[in-house]
């Protein structure tokens, strides 16, 4: 039988639903990091691998985009 990897997940926007959804992730044994635009107190992001470019974000098999607007979006893609 083989052992099924799970996908590696980063999220993009560690604000007030990203971190939660980020760490819900990580508990549930999914590897996963994040990324966000501006720099996070580290106390807000415990438990969380903050990764340090989108170009390493990237590299993940699955990015969520969980960002406030449009605008943010456009940045960001």
């Amino acid at each position: 039988m083989t052992e099924q990897r799970l996908p590696s997940i980063c999220v993009v926007g560690l604000g007030l639903m990203g971190r939660p959804i980020a760490r819900t992730l990580a508990v549930a044994g999914v590897p996963t990091t994040g990324w966000n635009r501006s720099a996070l107190d580290p106390t807000l992001v415990e438990g969380i691998e903050v990764v340090p470019s989108l170009e390493e974000a990237s590299m993940s098999d699955v990015v969520l985009l969980i960002l406030a607007e449009s605008s943010a979006t456009d940045a960001v893609l």
